[in-house]
């Protein structure tokens, strides 16, 4: 039973994420002037919940899975990501700064793909395909948001 706790878990943690991203996107359209960065930030909040909307589906598919994939070394492992994580959700408010709210933008979508990295692990093959489809958009999120830093 241990690894259907992590996993409900793990894929509440990514909903949440999803969330907190198309919500700090958003805002982050809102306070530039920059039509360019306005449209990337409009089209990364959308994307985000589409992620969102696919981990809430896997979540009702897949969290009756069966196997046993989780071990005790993992399961604390994965409860120390998971509560430092929660803790960094729940602490979020508003950014200080355009500044701030970049970097806060950068670190969710790394977040996002370690934890899809993590996911993987202990879902079903069935599932990896999707799984690799949305952390390659990520990887896109966060290169897009990298070259826009570095110019």
């Amino acid at each position: 039973m241990q690894e259907l706790f992590i996993l409900e878990d793990l894929l509440n943690v990514l909903i949440e994420l999803e969330t907190l991203a198309n919500k700090h996107y958003l805002e982050m359209a809102k306070i530039t002037d920059d039509t360019e960065l306005m449209a990337l930030f409009t089209r990364l909040a959308a994307l985000e919940l589409d992620h969102k909307d696919l981990f809430i589906r896997y979540k009702e598919k897949a969290v009756n899975f069966t196997t046993s994939k989780v071990t005790t070394e993992y399961t604390r492992y994965m409860d120390a990501l998971l509560k430092n994580t929660i803790d960094f959700l729940k602490n979020q408010g508003g950014t200080e700064s355009f500044e701030e709210g970049f970097n806060l933008a950068v670190k969710l979508e790394k977040d996002t793909i370690f934890f899809l990295a993590e996911t993987k692990l202990i879902i079903t093959k069935e599932f990896h395909s999707e799984v690799d489809n949305i952390m390659d958009q990520e990887r896109e999120h966060l290169r897009a948001l990298l070259e826009y830093k570095r110019s």
